[in-house]
């Protein structure tokens, strides 16, 4: 399931925030795409659904592939315990599902 919303104006998320919380307590993966223009709180908005679960919250540069993805490595090193080095997408969430069997919420951010 693909679900995206598009948001506008940082005031009063609660409506943003119900979505997300609902989309989370479905079952099975589930990939939600926030766009919208620049500067309008959407970091902001997903920091504050994160709070509490379990999550990597990656926060991308504009820089090459290569880089982002040894700290996607980084990142998932420090979450699970174990050095890893992950170097596309299919790897990295092959890895996720078999090391753990809880619900991980995977933040991608600034991703282009």
């Amino acid at each position: 399931m693909i679900i995206i919303i598009m948001i506008r104006k940082f005031v009063n998320r609660k409506e943003e925030l119900e979505i997300l919380e609902e989309l989370w307590r479905k079952e099975g993966l589930t990939f939600v795409l926030a766009y919208g223009r620049r500067r309008i709180g959407k970091t902001r908005l997903l920091e504050e659904f994160s709070k509490g679960k379990d999550k990597i919250f990656i926060i991308f540069e504009d820089k090459p592939r290569e880089y982002n993805f040894k700290l996607i490595s980084r990142k998932v090193s420090e979450f699970i315990g174990i050095n890893v080095n992950i170097e596309d997408f299919p790897s990295l969430f092959s890895l996720l599902k078999r090391l753990t069997n809880r619900r991980i919420l995977m933040i991608l951010d600034e991703f282009s």
